[in-house]
């Protein structure tokens, strides 16, 4: 597994500003800039080879014939989302009674974003939920800190019932080790499912389904994992397969990440396989829901599952490799020309909106915040329309 210092000079080094490698922060302020880059420089998987990913489910990434790639669009005028998405967007204040300071990590509903509240000098250690509709925060659970030097926190997600995230010790190889989390939705008391070792801990991807944690490694293979613990559980078929979205899992042809291709989607529920069309030349050929993308002749493209309304991506949208799309429709890169640094571009729309120097939660991104003064500012993604 590539360290979060790793992407993170890959990231700049795309941008154009390459730093020395970074050491992981011992304070919360820096580890919550360190990894909010990195959480998306996280699943950036070659930032500076222009690579995009996108999603659809069982995609077919044929031009009906000839492969030749539509001349790239240009980029239009870049709106700020607060111009274009007023309604997923609302301010909240930035620091909670007590003192910690509020870190949005995702967004679990249209209404609701789930944030840790950080004390200084700690890692996470208080989870919370926001409800736009009735503005108030309420605390679902604490979050007990391993004692273990640079132990990581690496994402959360959330269900109808429950709530999961899971850790990392820093080190790789013998000795290191993951371990996962959980607590009721309508909050409680957390509780400890299971600590990983081995090929296990090398977790890449991590999803609920019912009572049990579902999650895949980076060899291939997706486990199952009961909340009340216990051992995990391969999933019958799911060789070399890696968990997207559950039931979605995804299968890739042979070779380095950021160049391998999907070439099937799998429903882990019903066991039905589609295979994906890959077009000579591909590169990081992704899919999920909605939409398929990746890049073909030196340039990032869009599509729909069946192969339909194919377009270019707009010329100075530089994409970042996720892995996946955020809710299954944008796209986040930055642009090469332009005052935004950041920008989603809607699949939907086809409208670009500007986020600046938005910040992120870890995984495939449905939140970003950004500090005004003493509040944040956060934009919802699940509530836009």
């Amino acid at each position: 597994m590539r360290s979060e210092e790793d992407l993170i000079r890959t990231l700049r080094t795309a941008a154009g500003h390459a730093e020395p490698e970074p050491t992981l922060a011992a304070s919360v302020a820096a580890r919550r800039r360190s990894r909010r880059r990195a959480g998306w420089a996280r699943t950036a998987l070659a930032a500076a080879a222009v690579v995009l990913v996108a999603g659809g489910t069982t995609a077919v990434l044929s031009d009906g014939g000839g492969r030749a790639r539509p001349a790239a669009e240009p980029t239009r005028g870049v709106e700020q989302a607060a111009e274009v998405w007023p309604e997923a967007m609302f301010t909240v204040p930035g620091t909670a009674v007590d003192g910690r300071e509020y870190q949005p990590m995702a967004a679990i509903s249209p209404a609701e974003v789930l944030v840790s509240a950080v004390a200084p000098g700690v890692k996470p250690d208080r989870l919370e939920v926001f409800d736009t509709g009735i503005r108030q925060f309420r605390t679902v659970t604490s979050m007990p800190k391993p004692n273990v030097p640079g132990y990581r926190f690496r994402d959360v997600k959330a269900r109808d019932n429950h709530i999961v995230w899971w850790g990392e010790t820093p080190h790789a190889g013998e000795g290191a080790w993951a371990d996962f989390w959980y607590v009721p939705r309508a909050g409680g008391e957390s509780g400890h499912v299971a600590k990983l070792t081995g090929e296990l801990a090398q977790v890449d991807a991590v999803d609920i389904t019912g009572d049990h944690i579902v999650f895949s490694v980076e060899r291939g293979g997706v486990y199952r994992l009961p909340l009340t613990g216990g051992k995990p559980e391969k999933i019958k078929g799911t060789d070399g397969l890696h968990l997207r979205s559950w039931p979605l899992a995804a299968g890739y042809t042979a070779g380095e990440s950021h160049e391998r291709n999907q070439n099937r989607t799998v429903n882990l529920e019903t066991g039905r396989s589609a295979d994906v069309s890959v077009p000579s030349g591909a590169r990081g050929l992704i899919c999920g829901i909605q939409w398929c993308a990746g890049v073909l002749d030196g340039g990032p493209f869009r599509q729909r599952p069946d192969g339909s309304d194919r377009r270019p991506i707009p010329a100075d949208l530089r994409p970042l490799v996720f892995e996946g799309l955020p809710a299954d429709r944008f796209v986040l890169g930055r642009l090469s020309s332009g005052p935004v640094i950041q920008a989603l571009y809607d699949l939907t729309t086809e409208e670009v909106v500007g986020l600046d120097e938005a910040e992120s939660g870890g995984g495939v991104p449905t939140v970003f915040s950004w500090r005004e003064g003493s509040n944040l500012t956060v934009v919802n993604l699940l509530a836009v329309r």
